[in-house]
């Protein structure tokens, strides 16, 4: 995009003003929905040099300015324009009156069959219709359809020629027509190297049997939509095309519809038609003016003889797409780009989301929500900030963003220790080395000057968390960041209630999720009554092996998965059952064939990874076995517990882990942005889900202050009880 460019959208925001009006919010989510659909999922994006990020913000003013239902449609039929696609467009609301949309009219032999201007809904061929035509057909020997079309006529065009391609099954071909293919994009995640191109097979077509073979001439322009089957029927030589006119002909497709406001709809296409041998609709047998074209073409339907026919390829399909532009240089982009921010996320939830049947409020309302802020934002941090809080609403707590703004902001470093919420409290439940003024069991009241719990509720609109103890932990962590180096004045208190200064320097840059690494002692080693214990947040995957040899003659083995594993489960669990390919769970991404919608089967097909638990040729560990869990457990840690669940009916004592189950997509906005939310749905064997709910304790228990301060640990204290009472 040229810097002129840039500044004609400044200036254009500057007229328009940054607030939206409520109206003007309902039709720029509405944009929003049809310009990221046709992102993924129109053809033409994949191969052309469209740049579709700057069709959208240079259209973002029209819709803003827009005061009715007609403007706002006029406003999305601009953008959807620069696609040159008849078969994409913004159709008007259909009319209640029953008026001719085709006209039929018979020269000697020949029928012609016309669509009649002026239509800009889309019309639908009733029996009747069906019934009258083919009457009007019987005779003939060939048959004009004229096609010629307007750009605001795209509804009527699509469904002239359903009902062509319907006569032409039936009625003008005595033999069956195989079926074509229809070339859709398939997505898996937004990420470029997910992207692929689909091809479908469209069902074969049997004529009637008062069906005979008619030389079939199509009447083009560069609006026209022509019928699926004439892609096969120009092969065999028994269709033609004249072409009114300069541009290219279309190829035919299916589209999916697209609701606006008042009776406006979008059809977008999804799909080409192509032939076995990957061709498209073949060249026109000629290029005539308005004048010449009915006239060449009754001459064609009389003419004798095949068609020429000399085939055309659809564009070829990049090994890759692109990535999206971060527009690194935008710290504080104009409001035409943090709206493509706003719309970038919401598309991405929309389509790739693991859990959006989990979600309180429906991406479109969450994109209705955060508007507002992302367009009030007066500099670079309140925009940065606006699409944090529009992240944290997401409710998930693999949701994450970041950028060198809101690093500056919150900091990337913190201190060795890690603080819970327990009795309604910020406690230091683990300290690493040199904090001497810190102990376990402190309770943090001020952090830098400011109150613990004037800090949480600061900072709760930016962190998300798929259930409440899960954000309160992440929220806690993130009170403690600031810069590399930097001091962190924290106000405590401890056993003996005297309130006194503890200066911290701020040095991990270690991920919120890693954190639980600052416990101490051995991570593995053998308790009281025979049973062993392992920290599986500090467990490497190269000593799996020495830690079984270990604990291979204890009774019963204590895993603590309060935090994330460094060793992989499928080490792990196999080791402790005697079967072998044991089921685990499902994890099921959305994959996406095409949009639902006309001349389209199926809209999507999950992607389903059915896990089991690999086979061992080591020796197998019979003792039983306890995992303690809590918030600090989330995605692996997760999936960890399910697998040791099923391997051997490992139990839980604790409280509920994260609930952030599944992998990750990734999300690029304007300024350099990163977003990151779940992935992949991750369930039970029994389709129970992880996300939002956690894995739940068999033996609930929480710790409690005086037991930190006294130096118990009192979820591990329970384990050991449950294993030697049973109870």
């Amino acid at each position: 995009m040229t810097l002129s460019t840039i500044g004609r959208l400044l200036v254009a925001g500057l007229l328009l003003g940054a607030v939206a009006r409520a109206d003007e919010t309902d039709r720029l989510v509405t944009l929003g929905d049809v310009w990221y659909s046709a992102k993924l999922f129109h053809p033409y994006l994949a191969y052309s040099q469209t740049d579709w990020d700057t069709a959208l913000v240079q259209v973002i003013p029209a819709v803003r300015a827009a005061r009715t239902p007609g403007e706002h449609a006029s406003a999305v039929q601009q953008l959807l324009e620069t696609l040159h696609d008849p078969m994409t467009g913004v159709v008007h609301p259909a009319s209640s009156s029953r008026e001719e949309w085709y006209q039929v009219r018979t020269e000697s032999d020949v029928v012609i069959i016309t669509l009649k201007p002026g239509h800009n809904d889309a019309p639908t061929a009733s029996e009747q219709d069906i019934a009258v035509l083919s009457r009007s057909l019987m005779p003939a020997r060939a048959v004009v359809f004229d096609l010629r079309s307007r750009p605001e006529e795209a509804a009527a065009a699509f469904g002239f020629a359903n009902m062509i391609e319907r006569l032409i099954r039936t009625l003008c071909v005595a033999a069956p027509i195989p079926g074509p293919y229809l070339r859709e994009r398939a997505r898996s995640n937004i990420a470029p190297e997910t992207a692929d191109f689909h091809l479908r097979r469209v069902y074969g077509q049997q004529p009637a049997p008062e069906a005979k073979d008619r030389r079939l001439v199509l009447i083009c322009n560069r609006y026209s939509v022509p019928p699926r089957n004439a892609v096969v029927l120009q092969r065999k030589g028994q269709a033609g095309v004249i072409f009114e006119g300069e541009g290219v002909l279309a190829v035919p497709g299916s589209v999916s519809v697209l609701n606006l406001e008042a009776g406006y709809r979008v059809y977008l296409r999804t799909s080409e038609t192509i032939d076995a041998d990957g061709s498209g609709i073949g060249e026109p047998v000629a290029r005539v003016t308005a004048e010449d074209a009915m006239r060449l073409a009754l001459e064609y339907a009389r003419k004798p003889g095949e068609f020429p026919f000399t085939a055309k390829r659809p564009p070829a399909v990049p090994d890759l797409p692109l990535s999206e532009e971060a527009y690194a240089s935008m710290r504080y982009p104009p409001a035409e780009y943090r709206l493509l921010a706003a719309f970038r996320v919401c598309g991405a939830l929309k389509y790739f989301f693991a859990y959006p049947h989990l979600q309180e409020r429906r991406v479109g309302d969450l994109c209705r929500a955060h508007i507002p802020a992302l367009l009030n934002a007066s500099g670079e941090l309140e925009y940065h900030l606006a699409a944090a809080r529009m992240v944290a609403d997401v409710n998930d707590s693999h949701a994450s963003i970041q950028s060198t703004v809101l690093d500056a902001h919150f900091g990337t470093a913190r201190p060795p220790l890690v603080l819970q919420w327990i009795e309604d409290e910020a406690v230091v439940t683990q300290v690493g080395d040199n904090l001497p003024g810190i102990r376990p069991g402190d309770v943090v009241l001020r952090i830098d000057g400011e109150e613990t719990t004037a800090r949480i509720e600061r900072l709760r609109p930016y962190v998300a968390g798929s259930t409440p103890h899960s954000r309160m932990y992440r929220i806690l962590q993130v009170a403690l960041m600031g810069a590399q180096n930097s001091l962190l004045d924290l106000e405590i208190a401890g056993a003996d209630g005297v309130v006194r200064k503890a200066p911290v320097q701020r040095l991990s840059t270690r991920p919120i999720f890693l954190q639980a690494a600052e416990r101490r002692g051995e991570v593995v080693r053998i308790l009281e009554d025979g049973i062993g214990y392992v920290d599986l947040d500090r467990l490497q995957q190269s000593d799996v092996d020495t830690m079984f040899d270990k604990l291979r003659d204890t009774r019963a083995i204590v895993f603590d998965m309060r935090g994330f594993p460094q060793a992989s489960q499928f080490d792990l669990a196999p080791r402790l059952t005697d079967r072998d390919e044991v089921p685990v769970g499902f994890l099921i991404r959305r994959f996406w064939h095409s949009l639902p919608g006309m001349g389209t089967e199926r809209e999507r097909g999950d992607y389903v990874i059915d896990q089991v638990l690999p086979s061992t040729d080591k020796w197998r560990y019979r003792g039983k076995t306890i995992m303690l869990i809590d918030e600090r457990a989330i995605s692996a840690a997760e999936h960890s517990a399910l697998c040791f669940s099923t391997a051997n009916g490992t139990r839980f004592v604790g409280s509920a882990t994260a609930g952030a189950g599944g992998g990750w997509i990734g999300i690029v906005l304007p300024g350099a942005i990163t977003v990151r939310s779940s992935g992949y749905e991750y369930r039970y064997r029994d389709g129970r889900y992880v996300e939002g709910i956690g894995v739940l304790p068999d033996v609930p228990v929480s710790p409690t202050i005086a037991g930190i301060r006294a130096g118990r640990d009192e979820v591990l204290d329970r384990a050991v009880q449950y294993l030697v009472s049973g109870k």
